[in-house]
């Protein structure tokens, strides 16, 4: 039976990965919805189309760069279902590096274990959920994040991680930086730029559980 050419498959092995998907399905179907969210439990639904999430995309992307996010640095991701998680998942791969997902549930010392055990060099995050005060414990439990400056963080328990960002923190809170900060880190990242670091492999890092 005959295939019509949009159904086959992709023939250039350098599109076969994470970040060529958004382009290659934004190019298709750019004006169809993406994603459907609540901003907040009562606000009104909005909607993003493919070509709109491929731009947020873009933009972290860029941001990533700017703040030295290179081909395999682990970039590790602390929220939950939300657009900016996709939108994260996009522009790590954009940007070359690896993503690393932190389970929402974990606890402090499980936290800890996915940072380290991974290497994450950048944590994107937001500031809590249902109760949990995510950005109140991790300044809590590590000084060197509590004390330290953006992009320069010193911690021994965390001896790779050297920037946090925040999505909804309102300013800088010791090396804690806002998500605007991280955006404008990307200024002068131009396109070509950033279309040459997506050209790379993307991974997703999983991690065994502390306990196995």
């Amino acid at each position: 039976m005959d295939r019509s050419p949009e159904l086959a498959l992709q023939p250039d092995p350098e599109r076969l990965c994470w970040a060529r998907f958004l382009d290659d399905v934004a190019a298709r179907h750019g004006d169809r919805v993406a994603l459907r969210f609540q901003p907040e439990p009562d606000a009104p639904w909005q909607a993003w189309t493919f070509e709109a999430l491929r731009r947020e995309a873009r933009r972290l992307a860029r941001g990533l760069i700017g703040a030295g996010v290179v081909k395999g640095a682990r970039v590790a991701v602390w929220m939950p279902n939300r657009p900016e998680w996709v939108v994260a998942s996009f522009a790590v791969a954009l940007a070359g590096g690896v993503l690393v997902p932190v389970n929402t549930y974990a606890t402090p010392a499980e936290r800890d274990y996915i940072l380290r055990h991974s290497d994450a060099s950048l944590l994107l995050m937001q500031r809590g959920l249902l109760g949990h005060d995510y950005l109140g414990d991790l300044l809590a439990q590590h000084a060197g994040v509590a004390s330290g400056a953006p992009g320069r963080i010193r911690c021994e328990a965390l001896p790779h991680l050297r920037r946090v960002v925040c999505l909804d923190a309102g300013a800088r809170t010791g090396a804690v930086e806002p998500w605007p900060a991280l955006l404008a880190a990307g200024e002068d990242v131009d396109d070509a730029l950033l279309d040459a670091a997506s050209r790379e492999v993307c991974l997703l890092y999983t991690s065994p559980s502390p306990r196995d």
